[in-house]
């Protein structure tokens, strides 16, 4: 582990990892937990550990408010840490230490191996890997994880109100493009569109592929605000790009949004069209009414689970996600039903308390385990 922070605190190692290979879902929520323990004056200090092809600068990624933070409480070391000594060095008795991990590959015994060096092991759990030490505490926001681990000897942060969201701020959102010379265009709606970090399927050219026959029958003015992450390494081939196109106003481009300014933009947007990963959970949390389309196996339970509770509508490509915003437009029942499910959700509701909780419980030495939820 890092060393110690000599303040008498918890210090929070965090290992995640982020690439062409694992997406950049686990660095992005990895942050947004950042930001909660952050809160949480029995912390001290956060060291977040990220091994795989893509290391951003951390200060171009890290929200507003934690700038001032960075290198203060918060630290962060772009390496190989499945090889590395980081987790190998004995606890010592200045402070408590509560290790996260966020990984689809680490192995049980490199779980296990950071449990032994830490003095609680939080594992960040999508796919019900069941590999982890016992008397880790499992963090899965999916209703099935409860019934899964259930029997096993962990302790339980599990169904959606542990789910990792956004802890939105106040502020002025990102001003959007739109002609309002026309009266139509006074009634125009906004469409945020994001297919995540990588999105290694490019979904966001299939969607630029679909819009040209789109907003040619649409009878609705439609601005669609597309963001690109900061993995995103395809090239994008879409003539109404163009600017003599006569679409070009409808489209807008962004690319290397901060965190708060990704959120902003999706404040300001009437509907969404996303992946089902971390972004699918932030435009829940922000209530945005969303379209969603699967980009990853492992996303396939939490769009079913809240698709079930109409908080969003699943789409199964670019062409029906688009004909299926048609029908939202045009159906403003629904668009209200999806809102009051929305506004239903539980998001995040235990995961600070259950966090301050551990971490006074490791300060004063009399670590037991919460009571699953």
């Amino acid at each position: 582990m890092a060393s110690k922070s000599s303040k008498r605190g918890v210090s929070v190692e965090i290992f995640c990892e982020s690439g062409k290979e694992m997406g950049l879902g686990h660095l992005y929520r990895c942050i947004k937990l950042a930001r909660i323990c952050a809160q949480i004056p029995h912390i001290a200090t956060i060291t977040l550990h990220n091994r795989g092809d893509f290391a951003p600068d951390l200060s171009k990624i890290l929200p507003n408010d934690l700038q001032d933070d960075l290198q203060a409480r918060i630290h962060y070391n772009a390496h190989e840490w499945f090889s590395s000594s980081t987790h190998k060095s004995s606890k010592s008795d200045n402070a408590p230490v509560l290790a996260i991990v966020d990984s689809y590959l680490a192995s049980g015994a490199l779980y296990a191996q950071i449990q032994q060096c830490s003095d609680a092991l939080i594992c960040l759990d999508d796919t019900l890997r069941d590999i982890y030490p016992a008397q880790s505490y499992i963090l899965n926001p999916t209703p099935e994880s409860c019934a899964y681990f259930a029997t096993k000897p962990y302790y339980l942060w599990c169904g959606e109100q542990y789910a990792i969201v956004p802890q939105v701020r106040g502020g002025e959102s990102l001003h959007i493009r739109q002609d309002s010379s026309s009266q139509a265009d006074l009634q125009a709606k906004h469409i945020f569109v994001s297919f995540g970090g990588v999105d290694s399927r490019n979904l966001t050219q299939a969607l630029l592929q679909e819009l040209h026959t789109y907003l040619e029958s649409s009878p609705y003015a439609l601005y669609f605000h597309i963001v690109l992450g900061g993995g995103y390494t395809h090239k994008l081939c879409a003539p109404l790009l163009q600017a003599h196109h006569k679409y070009h106003e409808r489209i807008s481009i962004y690319r290397d949004l901060s965190p708060d300014e990704f959120l902003s933009l999706a404040q300001a947007c009437d509907y969404a069209i996303s992946a089902g990963g971390g972004s699918m959970l932030e435009l829940l949390g922000l209530k945005i009414p969303s379209i969603i389309l699967e980009s990853a196996s492992n996303q396939r339970s939490q769009i079913a689970h809240f698709e079930k509770k109409g908080a969003i509508i699943q789409a199964k490509d670019a062409q029906n996600a688009l004909s299926t915003l048609t029908n939202l437009l045009a159906n403003t029942s629904q668009t209200q039903a999806i809102k009051i499910a929305l506004e239903s959700l539980q998001l995040g509701s235990a995961l600070e308390a259950a966090l301050q909780d551990l971490a006074q419980a490791l300060l004063i030495s009399t670590l037991k385990p919460l009571a699953p939820m």
